[in-house]
């Protein structure tokens, strides 16, 4: 198992190899000397050490420094000289790495550029430095002298260059990872095959006899074609690497005295030895870069038109022959087309024309550049988009043009894009119109609050729900609101998290006591941070009151229901169970069923705390609240008798029972006596008509129970009296089958379906009466009850001659003796007066209750609008305050009713004279508001201001009298006088101020300037 050696190891190995490498390869470069002992025409070291640098790191140029320093030891340099030149060989090389790594070298040199800051920074200035220290020392040191000192840098600086070339470039192009793939299979068999050849060749040339050299001088070129081989099919490592190879034997065969550089001066061996080394590396990597390149370049442009998807094409125009790339047609999917006639053959005949319209104008010289986009048929039955760009290339002796060629690009998904955005863009407004819109007409309050829990944003519900001004909620502190229970929703928000809550809510303005339903959710940006919190409130006070009315009946109906299930025990012990189960359900600590005769009021049957009352126990009928009852012949309910009309009765000076209810109980027709239950403290709320309902009920059911017992019924003729009950109620009361079939149904329920009885109704199924977008959860009630629960819904439902209701339902499940449930009982009051009701608040909060015409709030709504809408487009409009003039002392003289007639007389001339899409309003009084909108300039205001005063001042005729007013009118411009809707309005009613002061029948424009003086 191998394992890596620690960096430590890996650092001393390293620092070892570069010390021995310099120091070696430096004795040999010194071996043969250029000028003196310290200068050489090869000083391979320099390649070494810059290699090293700019692969290992700068942290190793110590080693560079220790092995430098004994190598000129070595030469019998002094101390002081060795160490002079130790600093400049290091210099160098470390200011070459450090630059060349600044520059963003790569040392595979795979670019012109590589090689450039190579050659610049690496061979040029890196040996520059070592050159000139090197031979400053010498100087300094009296080794040349100063005639020497030109010839001496200028061999130093090449035998620095030298090995920097020769020895570096090998080294640092040569990836041992990429050796092994080199040499595989036939390409590496053609690589070694190269290399073989050129120190072959080499041999030949440097190896040969110098009195036979004429034989080989024309093979002494051979190894650079060899070489110039190898950069093309392996790299410029393998070339550097076969270059390095036949220099050593150049080197080693020039040393041994042979070779075609001999001569009998060493040092002009030496020169012409550095010239051809010099000559075969550069060579070797300049033709590796330029062929890299090249294929980059290929690879590049060929990718570009693939997946750009550009389709290139060439055509000769004097043959018409036209011809694509061989992926050009595939990208578009289109069919073979040799010609312009066969291109405009598949093109769209609507297009045809565009193309040679394009096309004659780039020949007449009109364009620079011919481009028509186009439809062409794929062959499939479908048209593609392209766009065709092309370009003339070559003309004729005579300036004629020859040829075109160009790219065809396909252009169907830009185009179906195209498309896409410009619809996205109409949803985008739309949805910000929608969101505005559903903003300012939300039915629920919306608060927005930063992460401080300060309010940034309310809309008017929220304001009208806490009952406060809009105003006063901008920037307040929701710590400081006096209820706290909202606050740990709000602060879940800020904390990330969805929260809700639901209760009462005391507020901080108005103190009122409310029922709030509140969600709150984060506001985050679109990295993620939380930037505050969104709440969305509901005053549900209205709601919860109707749910515990709900509640209440159902409770009671589930109480009527238990009652009913009584009917198989003995009188009494019904009776007895009965009250307990009205106690239970009022909360209230007396319950009697009592009988009265001549004047005398028994005790039938009593539930009540212990040692108060026993059955059969009598009273004077006078004394007791059963009289009050009696004599009302109806539920009788008092929350609080000392609040109420009986407070001086003898009841409560006996017995001081605050609360009581009671209901008349009949047998046979005939008063029986009083069902009631009462207490000796006041009662929690006031009784309300279910209570009211249930007490009826109740009473009924006793005398029910009363007389079944007297005639010794059996328990079927018990039933149908509570039958009996139930048809003689106001409100449908109906039983439902589990499979939909409708058992039973009072008479109040049948005129609501419009039907004469039960078999016209199950002949098409209760569910067809109720209108279709409520049928679905009325189904789901039923399934819903059937499966043990209770539950109510409002719904719409249309009767047999078609006259359309709002009803709204209460069911509970039946239950058989074993307590399975097998119908769904249900109570269901009309409710459509209520919802009139409503429609008409509605409207009365948006207009005019005398004119009809929009209010303030739905004029405050209409210039929000007119806003949004000329920012859209740019436009402008205007703003009317109209007072009438003369009108007050219509309506001193002549009534009110009259000044009503009158203003409803003006408010239809100015529909009748303004445009549907402009507004008129109606503030209060007299006062009048008119938006005019779209106004293309002034003049066109004062033409609809001046047929609008005309109208004005035609007499109105009230029962045969005329009514004379007249207007006044200040107008203000959008935007030129200002873009916010309360500022347009207040100047608007400035300038009719101005207007009247002008003296009234007259319209006048906001001046800034006049009310600044004012």
């Amino acid at each position: 198992m191998n394992y890596p050696l620690p960096d430590a190891a890996w650092f001393c190995l390293r620092f070892s190899l570069l010390l021995i490498a310099y120091y070696v390869t430096g004795l040999i470069g010194l071996s043969i000397p250029f000028v003196e002992t310290h200068i050489t025409l090869i000083w391979a070291p320099s390649g070494i050490a810059l290699a090293a640098l700019l692969c290992w790191g700068l942290r190793f140029a110590p080693a560079v420094w220790l092995a430098a320093f004994a190598v000129n030891l070595s030469v019998d340099s002094s101390v002081p000289l060795a160490f002079g030149i130790a600093c400049g060989n290091t210099l160098g090389p470390a200011v070459a790495a450090w630059l060349l790594g600044r520059m963003g070298f790569d040392p595979v040199m795979g670019r012109r550029r590589d090689l450039t800051l190579y050659l610049v920074l690496g061979v040029a200035l890196g040996m520059l430095l070592t050159s000139s220290n090197g031979v400053f020392q010498l100087w300094l040191a009296d080794v040349v002298t100063g005639q020497q000192v030109a010839a001496a840098w200028a061999t130093w600086w090449l035998g620095d260059a030298m090995g920097v070339l020769v020895c570096g470039i090998p080294l640092l192009t040569v990836r041992p990872a990429q050796v092994s793939d080199l040499l595989s299979g036939s390409r590496g068999l053609e690589l070694v095959t190269g290399v073989v050849l050129a120190l072959i060749a080499g041999a030949l040339i440097f190896l040969v006899d110098a009195g036979r050299e004429s034989l080989f001088l024309p093979i002494l070129y051979l190894p650079f074609f060899l070489l110039s081989w190898l950069a093309i099919r392996g790299g410029v490592g393998v070339a550097s690497s076969a270059a390095l190879l036949l220099s050593i034997e150049a080197v080693w065969a020039t040393a041994n005295g042979v070779g075609p550089f001999l001569s009998d001066n060493v040092h002009l061996s030496l020169a012409m030895l550095w010239g051809y080394m010099a000559t075969a590396t550069i060579i070797t990597v300049l033709i590796t870069v330029l062929v890299g390149e090249l294929r980059v370049s290929e690879r590049r442009l060929t990718l570009a038109s693939v997946g750009a998807e550009l389709g290139m094409w060439e055509w000769h125009l004097p043959t018409d022959t036209l011809s694509f790339a061989r992926h050009a047609l595939q990208l578009e999917g289109l069919g073979p087309m040799s010609s312009g006639r066969a291109l405009k053959a598949v093109m769209h005949p609507a297009d045809v024309e565009g193309f040679e319209r394009e096309y004659e104008k780039h020949l007449g010289g009109s364009s620079e550049l011919f481009e028509a986009e186009c439809r062409i048929d794929n062959g499939r039955h479908a048209w593609v988009w392209v766009l065709i760009r092309g370009q003339v290339v070559e003309c004729d002796s005579q300036g004629t043009p020859v040829k075109m060629a160009g790219t065809l690009i396909d252009n169907s998904e830009r185009k179906r894009a195209e498309e896409a955005l410009l619809q996205s863009q109409i949803q985008l407004r739309q949805s910000e119109e929608r969101y505005r819109l559903l903003l300012s007409n939300s039915p629920v309050g919306i608060l927005h609050f930063d992460r401080n829990l300060a309010v940034t944003y309310v809309n008017q519900r929220f304001a009208e729900i806490m009952q406060v001004p809009h105003d006063y909620m901008i920037g307040l502190d929701c710590h400081r609101l006096n209820d706290k229970r909202i606050l740990p929703a709000l602060q879940s928000a800020v904390g990330g998290e969805r929260s809700n809550y639901e209760g009462r809510y005391v507020t901080s303005y108005a103190g009122v006591e409310l029922w709030v339903s509140m969600a709150c959710a984060p506001v985050t940006s679109e990295s993620g941070d939380i930037l505050g919190g969104i709440a969305m409130i509901e005053d549900i006070t209205a709601r919860k009151r109707i749910e515990a009315d709900e509640l209440r009946q159902r409770e009671g109906l589930a109480a009527l229901n238990e009652v009913a299930a009584l009917s198989h025990l003995p009188l009494k012990e019904q009776l007895r169970k009965a009250l307990q189960i009205g106690n239970r359900h009022f909360g209230l600590s007396f319950g009697i069923v009592s009988e009265v005769q001549n004047e005398v009021y028994r005790v039938m049957v009593q539930v009540s705390p212990a040692d108060t009352l026993v059955d059969g126990q009598c009273f004077q009928l006078g004394d007791t609240y059963c009289d009050i009852t009696l004599e009302s012949e109806d539920v009788v309910a008092v929350s609080t008798m000392a609040d109420s009309v009986h407070r001086h009765h003898p009841c409560y000076t006996l017995f001081q029972l605050e609360a009581y209810i009671g209901a008349p109980i009949r047998v046979a027709g005939q008063v029986y006596g009083t069902v009631n239950f009462s207490a000796p403290e006041r009662y929690a709320r006031e009784f309300d008509g279910g209570d009211r309902e249930f007490m009826r009920l109740l009473a009924r059911w006793i005398g029910s129970a009363i007389e079944h017992d007297q005639r010794r019924y059996a328990l079927v003729a018990s039933e149908e009296r509570l039958k009996t009950i139930i048809e003689n109620e106001p409100e449908c009361v109906k039983v439902i089958a589990g499979d939909g079939e409708v058992l039973q149904m009072n008479r109040a329920g049948l005129n609501m379906l419009e039907v004469a009885g039960l078999d016209e109704v199950n002949r098409v199924g209760v569910t067809s009466f109720v209108v279709p977008e409520y049928r679905e959860a009325f189904e789901d009630l039923n399934l819903r009850v059937l499966a043990g629960e209770t539950g109510s819904l409002e719904f719409r439902l249309t009767g047999k001659r078609g006259h359309t209701r709002w009803l709204d339902t209460h069911a509970a499940p039946l239950r058989d003796a074993d307590g399975k449930v097998t119908a769904v009982l249900s109570v269901t009051r009309d409710i459509s007066l209520l919802k009139e009701h409503q429609q008409r608040l509605e409207y009365l909060a948006h207009y005019d209750g005398l004119t009809g015409l929009p209010n303030r709030t739905l004029l405050g709504d209409r210039m929000m609008q007119a806003v949004a809408r000329a920012r859209r487009k740019g436009s402008e409009f205007a703003l009317c305050y109209l007072d009438l003039d003369g009108f007050k002392e219509v309506n001193d003289a002549k009534g009110h009713n009259t000044g009503d007639q009158v203003l409803k007389s003006i408010s239809s001339r100015l529909l009748s004279v303004l445009r549907e899409t402009d507004t008129v309003a109606r503030l209060g009084g007299d006062e009048f508001v008119l938006l005019l909108s779209d106004i293309r300039n002034r003049q066109e205001c004062e033409i609809t201001i001046e047929r609008i005063l005309a109208e004005i001042s035609q007499p109105v005729l009230i029962q045969g009298h005329p009514c004379l007013v007249s207007g006044s009118i200040g107008i203000t411009l959008y935007p030129e006088d200002d873009n916010d809707p309360d500022t347009l309005l207040r100047h608007a009613d400035q300038a009719m101020y101005a207007a009247k002061q002008g003296g009234k029948n007259r319209y006048s424009f906001y001046l800034p300037t006049a009310v600044t003086e004012a």
